[in-house]
């Protein structure tokens, strides 16, 4: 269910952006501004502001509807897992302990969000290091390749799997976390 949320939300996102885009966001001049553009290379074509600001408030808007209902329903599928519920039952459950716990649940959020972050760049950096060192279709004038320093195969495999470790025990983490979490909001402990 929480898959179909992110589904409709991207669709919309990404949608939307083509519309903004395609639609308006971008204007041509007219009159003797098309000519003076014209005439100093700089073509005819200027952002909108009033579409631009409006996409911006419709994107927002949407952004934080996102979060909100995420917010709200972080916590369905232990709900589902421990509890016993079934799946709307586990949402209603989701929101009113999120709705009753809004400061923990909150914290239990930032807590989630910076370990994303930084678990994430870890993988980025994880990633752009096995492509400049394997190969993965960068040159060697490629920005990456010249950013990095000359690495052995050896010690990018090191590197992965060392990686492949902190990601799993992070994976733990969340885990028992999550659920230590849930179980102290819900008083099933």
């Amino acid at each position: 269910m929480l898959l179909a949320l992110n589904f409709a939300f991207g669709f919309l996102a990404f949608f939307g952006g083509m519309a903004v885009l395609l639609g308006g966001a971008y204007t041509s001049t007219g009159g003797a501004e098309a000519g003076s553009a014209a005439a100093t290379g700089t073509g005819g074509f200027g952002a909108d502001p009033t579409v631009l600001a409006a996409a911006a408030l419709v994107g927002g808007g949407l952004l934080l509807a996102y979060f909100l209902v995420t917010f709200f329903v972080q916590f369905y599928a232990h709900a589902v897992v421990l509890d016993d519920t079934d799946l709307v039952a586990g949402f209603r459950r989701s929101v009113g302990l999120v709705r009753h716990n809004l400061l923990s649940a909150f914290g239990y959020t930032v807590i989630l969000f910076v370990g994303g972050i930084v678990f994430g760049g870890i993988a980025a950096v994880s990633s752009a290091i096995t492509a400049v060192v394997f190969g993965g279709g960068m040159t060697d004038g490629s920005p990456a390749a010249e950013m990095l320093p000359a690495l052995s195969p050896a010690i990018a495999v090191i590197g992965l799997v060392v990686y492949v470790v902190v990601v799993g025990l992070m994976g733990a983490f969340y885990g028992t976390y999550s659920v230590a979490f849930y179980r102290s909001i819900s008083g099933s402990a």
